[in-house]
């Protein structure tokens, strides 16, 4: 029980960085499949990126931050074109394959949307 409100140790710029990866799962559904993941998958998703950096967070919080990709991500897909919805995609996708390793133009790219992320979360209310 405890663990359903357990705070989460991330920072805020790792939340941002959940909340982006959480995008591009989106994403990869949207563009791959013409679907939207559904909450198992997010859910798999985010333990996935928890566990990879030791991190942890309650059940409550990853809720709350997957649904604010879900809504980031919807928007995204109703408001852009659908050359830039993939072109996005396929920032992510670079970002993800190539890390720290990624071209200057990508890292700058990503920390743009990692920003905007930081945003997002400081507007629901999850910065901390």
């Amino acid at each position: 029980m405890f663990g359903m409100f357990a705070k989460p140790d991330l920072t805020l710029r790792e939340r941002a960085f959940l909340m982006l990866h959480l995008v591009h799962v989106h994403l990869m559904g949207y563009v791959t499949h013409a679907t939207w993941p559904s909450e198992d998958h997010r859910a798999t998703a985010i333990d996935t990126w928890l566990r990879r950096r030791g991190k942890k967070a309650g059940v409550l919080f990853r809720a709350k931050i997957s649904t604010a990709a879900d809504e980031m991500s919807r928007f995204l897909a109703a408001t852009l074109e659908k050359e830039d919805v993939q072109e996005l995609y396929d920032l992510l996708n670079a970002a993800e394959q190539f890390g720290g390793q990624a071209g200057a133009d990508v890292a700058h790219r990503v920390a743009s949307l990692v920003d905007e992320c930081e945003r997002a979360l400081i507007a629901k209310g999850m910065a901390s």
